[in-house]
């Protein structure tokens, strides 16, 4: 069992499936979670109601990560209930729209900068001054698997999430030496229930092209949270686990 009693954590995006899943799984291992959230508070709230007969603690906020006064604001409270700040997870993403690259503007690219890199940027500065006081922490970012293996129309996104892979490692190598340690995670598709632009044909096909013969599910990318927020991965920094089946190596599936 891992334990993660007496952890106070910061979840961004904790309204997304992927966000949820995480929440999950830090609060089942008795941590305390901060649930950032943006105009999602439905969803929070049952996620609330999810998390209560759990063994951690889960306290909604409404954040707008791309503001470093509504960042800072969420760390200043965070402290000043709980007294530390032990780990921060990054996953939240701006509206993805897909189009292809020449219908795309320099607004569509900058709306993701702003909540991926700049909320990332936002985030990270503001947890860093209580890890670095302490010399302990953990910073996970999601990334995407679309940067192994592109698909036309994301442009946009991915161009902001290469941008946050670059950050994930330069922090790693400048903050390790005060025991922080900063990784990422690169999801591949995930099947949140609610996937209209991939239809079942889709579905399966992607499927067919991963070893293990499946798409993710949010709870995968949650375990994969649970690993890096804890103890397991006491001596690992500056990594990137990609949990995606096998699909961004190109696995080919036999004939016939």
């Amino acid at each position: 069992m891992i334990n993660l009693n007496g952890k106070v954590m910061i979840l961004t995006g904790a309204s997304s499936p992927q966000g949820e899943a995480i929440a999950r799984q830090l609060v089942d291992a008795g941590a305390t979670v901060v649930l950032g959230y943006h105009r999602s508070f439905d969803q929070v709230e049952q996620l609330m109601q999810a998390l209560e007969p759990l063994d951690g603690l889960g306290v909604p906020y409404s954040v707008d990560v791309a503001s470093r006064f509504s960042v800072d604001a969420m760390v200043g409270e965070t402290l000043a209930r709980f007294g530390r700040i032990d780990g921060l997870i990054h996953a939240a993403n701006a509206t993805i729209e897909r189009l292809p690259y020449l219908q795309q503007t320099w607004d569509d690219y900058n709306s993701q900068f702003r909540v991926i890199v700049e909320g990332a940027f936002n985030c990270c500065q503001s947890v860093l001054e209580d890890m670095v006081l302490r010399r302990e922490g953990k910073i996970l970012l999601l990334l995407t698997s679309l940067l192994e293996r592109p698909v036309s129309g994301y442009s946009a996104y991915t161009t902001a999430v290469g941008g946050l892979r670059a950050m994930a490692r330069d922090l790693a190598n400048e903050v390790g030496e005060l025991g922080i340690q900063v990784n990422s995670i690169s999801p591949g598709f995930t099947l949140t229930g609610n996937t209209p632009h991939a239809p079942l044909h889709v579905q399966e096909a992607l499927a067919h092209q991963t070893p293990l013969r499946r798409l993710a599910v949010p709870e995968d990318i949650g375990r994969a949270a649970l690993f890096f927020m804890s103890d397991l991965s006491a001596f690992v920094t500056g990594e990137e686990l990609t949990v995606d089946g096998g699909y961004s190596f190109g696995y080919v599936g036999p004939a016939g």
